[in-house]
């Protein structure tokens, strides 16, 4: 009887050390987690780590308004684009070299046409002066011959500083020493042109067709010949000094002494 009061003493004597040390494992449980939220919060809170979200939070920012400015943006024109917007009866046409379709009106006679320039008129869009002779005519700065006829039209030693010939077809044209400084002859057709020492200084002929033409001796100081077809073309000792070449077909071309 004795040796079980001592055993079951003895076992509670065990059980309490037991609560005793689980009441200081609690304890010191208590005190690690409160530690470790403590570090946690540090860490959190790191001015680094602070720089970075707002870093991320900027990045998503910019890739969101540039998605949004994608979207918005209007696409460039191509220079194609930009003649159709500028004449919409051309749309239909396969090339650029199309452009110049001949007019449906019949040509008129060069003395109509001094006549109307001399009453003042300035405007002849789409006008046909196939094969009419303006040799050695002087007209007024600034004629508007957009779109017109000018197949075969002889305009040698002819003054048409600033004309605008845009689209124009000038195929087989007589312009032997044509003054055309400031012209703008962009998108016209003048394959197999005479253009022989004529001034084309700073003029403008941008995607024009000038296969077979000739240009020897010609003025081209400070042109823009932007994608212009020049093909089998005759430059020679042709004046090129800061002309725009960019993009443009030179195959086959004499450049000898250009």
């Amino acid at each position: 009887m004795a040796d079980l009061e001592m055993d079951l003493a003895s076992l509670v004597s065990r059980i309490e050390q037991i609560e005793e040390r689980q009441e200081i494992v609690a304890k010191y449980t208590v005190k690690v987690k409160r530690q470790l939220d403590n570090l946690t919060e540090q860490f959190n809170t790191r001015p680094e780590l602070q720089q970075m979200e707002s870093l991320q939070e900027v990045i998503a920012n910019l890739s969101e308004a540039m998605a949004d400015l994608h979207q918005q943006q209007k696409p460039q024109l191509s220079t194609s684009e930009v003649v159709e917007e500028s004449f919409p009866e051309l749309n239909e046409a396969e090339e650029i070299d199309d452009f110049a379709g001949e007019s449906q009106e019949p040509a008129i006679s060069a003395e109509e046409f001094c006549r109307r320039v001399e009453e003042g008129e300035r405007d002849f869009t789409g006008i046909n002066l196939a094969e009419v002779d303006l040799t050695g005519q002087h007209f007024p700065n600034g004629l508007n011959l957009s779109q017109a006829n000018l197949t075969k039209t002889k305009l040698g030693r002819t003054s048409l500083r600033a004309v605008n010939m845009i689209g124009a077809n000038l195929t087989e044209a007589e312009l032997s020493k044509a003054d055309l400084f400031q012209a703008n002859l962009s998108y016209t057709n003048l394959e197999k042109a005479n253009l022989r020492k004529a001034d084309l200084s700073a003029a403008k002929l941008e995607e024009v067709n000038l296969q077979e033409a000739n240009l020897s001796g010609v003025e081209l100081q400070q042109a823009s010949l932007y994608g212009a077809n020049l093909s089998e073309a005759n430059l020679s000792e042709a004046e090129l000094i800061q002309a725009n070449l960019a993009k443009a077909d030179l195959a086959g071309a004499n450049l000898i002494q250009a």
